[in-house]
């Protein structure tokens, strides 16, 4: 059997969750290419919003034993400085919860599907930066519980989107973007470092999906997978 306490599962907030870019939903980067018909929105997803805490119960019952959440920007704000209170609170119900369980728990403060509301390439634009650094001090704050804590969409899948046009910002050969963007994040991140808003996780860890989920943000080689009310090894 898989010595699942090697791994770092993750779990990808808008590829589970569901309840984002629907009609009356937090509306992220996708948004518009899903409306187009280029995406495949979520929908309800995993309906993991509603049971999170049945996941951890069943991660922790297969012997995982870290757990790392990246969380939905867009849940948490929906619109611009208008934070969403029951979200950060269910984040952060969810944190202990998954403690309280025994397991070691990470955040990102970031899913990879921004809120629509930072456009489709904000990482090229200064205002972005004091934006995102006030976003990471309320994950500071609210989420302290949390063992460690990090902000990095992933960076192949942004740089490929201005390259090859497979996500935000949907460009081709836009290569000079593409580093610039990047470039930002770096300082983005050493800033929060230097802030302490950030607690990386200290060494080298295994990380793979927990979930496969839907949408533009789904992985692969997941540990679980749904099964009616419950959860099974894949």
């Amino acid at each position: 059997m898989t010595d699942f306490s090697a791994y770092h599962a993750t779990v990808n907030a808008y590829a589970t969750e569901g309840g984002l870019d629907g009609r009356d939903q937090p509306a992220t980067c996708y948004n518009a290419s899903i409306a187009l018909g280029d995406e495949v929105a979520p929908g309800n997803a995993l309906g993991l919003w509603e049971r999170y805490e049945s996941l951890v119960d069943a991660a922790a019952g297969f012997g995982i034993r870290a757990l790392r959440f990246d969380l939905s920007w867009a849940r948490l704000e929906a619109s611009e400085g208008v934070p969403d209170h029951s979200a950060w609170e269910r984040y952060r119900q969810l944190i202990t919860y998954a403690k309280s369980q025994g397991l070691t728990v990470g955040v990102h403060a970031c899913d990879g599907a921004w809120p629509a509301w930072l456009g489709m390439e904000p990482w090229l634009w200064p205002w972005t930066t004091s934006i995102t650094l006030q976003h990471l001090a309320r994950v500071a704050e609210y989420l302290s519980a949390a063992d460690s804590l990090d902000f990095f969409p992933d960076r192949t899948r942004l740089r490929q989107g201005f390259i090859d046009a497979s996500g935000p910002p949907w460009r081709r050969g836009a290569h000079s973007d593409a580093q610039f963007s990047e470039e930002t994040l770096l300082s983005i991140r050493a800033t929060a470092l230097e802030r302490a808003l950030l607690r990386p996780v200290v060494g080298e860890l295994r990380t793979r999906p927990l979930l496969d989920g839907v949408g533009p943000l789904r992985q692969s080689a997941a540990l679980l997978a749904p099964a009616g009310d419950t959860w099974v090894l894949v």
